[in-house]
């Protein structure tokens, strides 16, 4: 691997510093630590991409060379990028919406709305990967 890759303890409490604990909230309390792997990973690939030392892409091929070697079953997309960049990877590929957008919503039916279709894409992941 050409650069160096940050430490998962690093990358988890960056995530802490920022918007994502609170986004989390919208999800019960028995998903969010599913939810923060998730999210250490993409942001793990988004600090590769934007802020490693050396060679970006070839840190990139690195933690895809990895995933590949993890042969995960299923992969949960937050996100339209997110989900056009890992196609492949894995058997299943689900995308859905970041949870961030569930706050974001016009209004409280939205939010709802936002929410139930959040869960039922995790369920829909979680039973993939029972497959």
């Amino acid at each position: 691997m050409a650069g160096e890759i940050p430490e998962a303890v690093a990358v988890i409490a960056k995530a802490d510093a920022e918007n994502f604990p609170v986004a989390a909230r919208v999800l019960p309390a028995r998903l969010r630590r599913h939810l923060l792997a998730i999210y250490g990973f993409a942001r793990l690939a988004d600090d590769i991409g934007d802020e490693a030392p050396g060679d970006r892409l070839a840190s990139l091929d690195w933690l895809e060379a990895e995933l590949v070697t993890v042969k995960p079953v299923v992969v949960v997309a937050l996100g339209t990028v997110a989900g056009s960049s890992l196609v492949g990877p894995a058997g299943i590929l689900v995308a859905t919406i970041r949870p961030s957008a569930v706050l974001r919503s016009a209004d409280a039916d939205a939010r709802e709305r936002a929410y139930a279709g959040l869960v039922s894409d995790l369920k829909a992941a979680a039973a993939a990967a029972r497959r």
